[in-house]
């Protein structure tokens, strides 16, 4: 630390505040490359990927354009030849290096691909550069080489990279790592999120807070809302009031205790020969809320559905085509049983019910199974 001088340190911190603002892994080669000169200065700066299993580096972000050099086909021929990729290859140090601790002058100037191919036609005389091991960390998570590693190079025109340079990007080195792995996780995050938008979009689907208020409305769940509750507008940000009164109550019926819930069954809202089947979705009760919608065409009631009021198999089977409109000789003929065993199902039906005459049970199953006719 000796070496440091008070403002070298005051540039560090400064540096350091810069580094961890958050940006993504498109963002932060040229964020790196442009910050780095201001501690360290450089006439031509690059943060590459790099594949030590392949042997071959990739351009990367630089800090000014060197179109007319094919430095990808370059770096692959000579690959080797570069003595911090020898040295990189043989220690797996990456710390920060420089041309003249491998090559003095003469033996730069003798080199075909690192000198008389990249760093001549630039009018450059040397190279400091440190490498952040992201494959090393890919091989913790993953099998294989699925990720290069990354190079940090510095560009002077003259061989002027002094101590104080190396020390400062060696100090610098495991932060710029970490400010790399916030950036992949940044970018990770992202396209999850991106990902799990697209699943929103295409679904019919409408996140609930706590209350009941609407966290997150997809497209079509909204068209579908606006269609069957007839409605010229609908903010996005609100359920129609049906249908927000419905959610409160379903809430309610999950953080009662006194009695046994009755079954969550579905909200039913038909239009126009088609149905919508709304569910109400929950992980945790109190914390967020899943409206899930599907429409159908319209079809009866299934003595299946009717049969979950508490009904018989049999009972269920008889109201079902109460529904339809039959009459009590013609279900007494579908299904094989005498007028009288009808009605006494049907006396039995309205006893539980506690109501009279069919239209009473009619609608009074319709209520309980959440049909509601738009």
């Amino acid at each position: 630390m000796s070496l440091l001088t008070q403002k070298d340190l005051r540039d560090l911190l400064k540096f350091l505040r810069e580094l961890y603002i958050l940006c993504d892994l498109e963002e932060f080669p040229n964020y790196v490359i442009s910050l780095t000169p201001k501690i360290v200065s450089s006439d031509l700066t690059g943060f590459s990927p790099i594949n030590y299993k392949k042997l071959s580096l990739l351009v990367g972000s630089i800090s000014r354009s060197i179109d007319h050099l094919n430095v990808e086909q370059v770096a692959q021929q000579h690959f080797c030849e570069h003595p911090h990729n020898a040295y990189y290859l043989q220690t797996g140090d990456g710390k920060a290096c420089k041309i003249s601790d491998f090559w003095n002058e003469d033996q730069l100037h003798c080199s075909e691909g690192l000198y008389h191919k990249f760093l001549q036609p630039l009018g450059l005389e040397d190279q400091m550069g440190l490498i952040l091991p992201t494959s090393q960390l890919a091989r913790k998570k993953l099998p294989g080489d699925l990720e290069p590693d990354m190079t940090l190079s510095l560009h002077r025109t003259e061989r002027s990279f002094s101590e104080r340079d190396r020390l400062v990007l060696n100090l610098l080195r495991p932060h710029i790592f970490q400010a790399y792995q916030n950036a992949q996780a940044l970018t990770q995050m992202q396209q999850e999120l991106a990902r799990l938008e697209r699943v929103i979009e295409q679904s019919n689907m409408i996140i609930l807070t706590a209350d009941g208020v609407v966290d997150l409305m997809s497209q079509q769940a909204w068209t579908l809302l606006k269609q069957y509750f007839q409605l010229p507008h609908l903010p996005s940000a609100r359920l129609p009031e049906r249908l927000h009164q419905w959610v409160k109550s379903q809430i309610a019926s999950l953080t009662q205790t006194s009695d046994i819930p009755s079954p969550r069954l579905p909200l039913r809202l038909e239009w126009q020969g088609q149905q919508l089947l709304i569910r109400l979705i929950t992980d945790q009760p109190g914390e967020q809320y899943l409206l899930l919608l599907e429409e159908q065409t319209v079809s009866s009631l299934s003595s299946e559905s009717i049969e979950l009021l508490g009904l018989t198999k049999r009972e269920a089977e008889v109201l079902s085509w109460v529904t339809l409109s039959k009459s009590n000789a013609e279900i007494a003929d579908i299904l094989g049983i005498s007028e009288l065993t009808v009605k006494k199902h049907l006396e039995h039906i309205y006893q539980k019910f506690g109501v009279q005459g069919r239209i009473a049970a009619v609608t009074y199953a319709l209520d309980k199974l959440g049909v509601l006719r738009a």
